[in-house]
């Protein structure tokens, strides 16, 4: 209790008591701050998460509003049910009107509108009830919450906006051309002219001057026979991995670090390692088998030998069921072959069940067929031993020396170039004209259409010319033209449809030109 020293009409002074907020009070009040805030901002949330059920912070807040009427004021508990009732019942259909409402009038983030309307409202009851100190700290609470949430929600999920396009996108990137060119040959010296981009003079990019080289390769830019070009000559063997002849044999340590080095095999497995007298397959037997095979033009081969479970069912089936096993068998074993299920002159026990439903055929793998209604054949097998090309190791071929089968990795070479044009202004139309700037030598490239104009994910067929002097293996290229617009993300990708097989001389090689556009 204070008091403050005042003098009435006579001029005594007389002391009057002055009620002023006491610790405890001010303590209620922030924890009525920091319970509205907090538990408006988990609710908002949770409802958003949870699909958008937007009901939860309505009913919340008003079990709180009542809370705060019934505990702090001390009123009876039926006006603090009625509190509640009146809380919910008027925010829900101020919440619903302006949902629907701003949904019917095609307001985007209509969802967004009944919250403001409530914040307007409790701003107003605020003001009314501002005489009660725990009503208006509680509706101060419930408007600072909600208002916080609505700003930061309005101020992300607004289309477009530069803060939402930051949170979903990040920063703004500058508009790039690329060229990404893959080579992979088993010749000690290749060249290769490729066609190059062009910007809209005609002028070859700056960006050829200065590639990312991985490998023994150059490059400079030449005039040919059907434009300008990017020539790459390269030269050198690839690495020795091991001796062929001596595997199994002295090279074996060799050929089995090279095997855990490419994830076939693992460290410390047991394996057994054999060749056949022939002399151009070796199978490697442990978790798992391996077979590697040199080809004609002495290239390695991988395969892995597995056991293959297969479901199917076929309406079509050239035998009649009743005469298998039978006067039919050697049309139903014709069809077995034809379906891959085994392989021709393979030695088979082909059994039928008592009912005459089931078919079981016994060979390298067990397959086993079964009539449905309607005459549908349905069948399951195990293909045992099934020996199946594995891809992705690289290429590896024997180069003869001294009388030996060395095996070389192929030289794999990579070329990045990429060269930036600066911040665009972000919209369709200069979008579309920065990827209508540029064309490519060599080729029949026109720029495509304005998106929007373009049939869903368009794909485009064009033919380059490219020139190599021997024979690559493989060989893939690709050009990326990305004007870094965040708000309708479009990309423009021409590239190698998988990679190509080069003979020598000059070829036409197809690729593919796609712009993709995603928000």
């Amino acid at each position: 209790m204070m008091t403050e020293m005042i003098k009435d009409m006579k001029g005594k002074e007389n002391k009057i008591p002055i009620n002023k907020p006491n610790n405890t009070t001010k303590k209620d009040k922030w924890w009525i701050y920091l319970i509205f805030f907090l538990i408006g901002i988990i609710s908002y949330i949770i409802s958003f998460v949870s699909g958008n059920i937007f009901l939860l912070p309505l009913i919340i807040c008003s079990i709180l509003f009542a809370i705060a009427m019934y505990k702090f004021k001390k009123q009876s508990f039926d006006f603090a049910l009625r509190a509640f009732a009146i809380s919910f019942a008027t925010s829900s259909l101020i919440f619903y009107t302006g949902f629907f409402g701003g949904g019917l009038l095609g307001v985007g983030f209509a969802s967004l509108f009944p919250f403001l309307i409530l914040l307007i409202l409790s701003a107003i009851v605020w003001i009314v009830f501002k005489e009660r100190p725990l009503v208006n700290f509680s509706l101060k609470a419930f408007v600072v919450s909600f208002g916080t949430i609505f700003i930061i929600f309005s101020a992300v999920f607004m289309a477009n906006s530069s803060l939402s396009l930051l949170f979903f996108f990040g920063a703004q990137d500058e508009a790039t051309t690329s060229t990404s060119i893959y080579i992979e040959s088993i010749a000690e010296n290749i060249t290769i002219y490729i066609p190059v981009l062009l910007d809209e003079n005609k002028t070859v990019l700056k960006m050829y001057e200065t590639p990312q080289i991985t490998g023994n390769v150059s490059t400079a830019i030449i005039d040919t026979e059907y434009g300008q070009a990017l020539m790459i000559s390269g030269s050198g063997s690839g690495d020795y991995l091991f001796n062929w002849n001596e595997v199994p044999g002295k090279d074996t340590d060799r050929f089995v670090k090279w095997l855990e080095g490419i994830g076939d095999v693992r460290p410390g497995e047991k394996l057994d390692i054999n060749k056949t007298d022939d002399g151009r397959t070796i199978t490697v037997s442990g978790r798992s088998t391996r077979i590697y095979q040199l080809n004609e033009k002495g290239v390695l081969k991988f395969y892995r030998v597995e056991d293959i479970d297969m479901d199917g069912m076929s309406e079509i089936y050239l035998f009649n069921w009743n005469e298998v096993p039978g006067k039919d068998t050697d049309l139903f074993v014709m069809w077995l072959e034809g379906e891959g299920h085994v392989q021709p002159g393979e030695k088979l026990d082909i059994s039928k069940t008592d009912d005459g439903r089931t078919i079981t055929v016994s060979g390298r793998g067990t397959w086993t067929y079964w009539l449905k209604d309607k005459g549908m054949l349905e069948f399951h097998g195990v293909n045992k031993n099934f020996m199946r090309e594995t891809f992705g190791q690289g290429l590896l071929f024997t180069k003869e020396e001294n009388g030996q089968l060395n095996i070389y990795s192929g030289n794999n070479n990579k070329i990045s170039i990429i060269e930036k044009h600066g911040i665009l202004k972000e919209d369709t139309q200069t979008s579309d004209e920065f990827l209508k700037g540029f064309t490519i030598s060599m080729s029949n490239y026109t720029s495509p259409e304005p998106f929007i104009q373009q049939s869903d994910s368009e794909l485009r067929k064009i033919g380059v010319w490219v020139y190599s002097d021997s024979e690559v293996e493989k060989f893939s290229f690709r050009y990326s033209l990305d004007p870094g617009n965040r708000i309708q993300r479009e990309v423009t990708s021409i590239k190698t449809e998988g990679r190509v097989h080069l003979r020598e001389g000059w070829q036409v090689v197809n690729l593919s030109s796609v712009t993709m556009c995603w928000d």
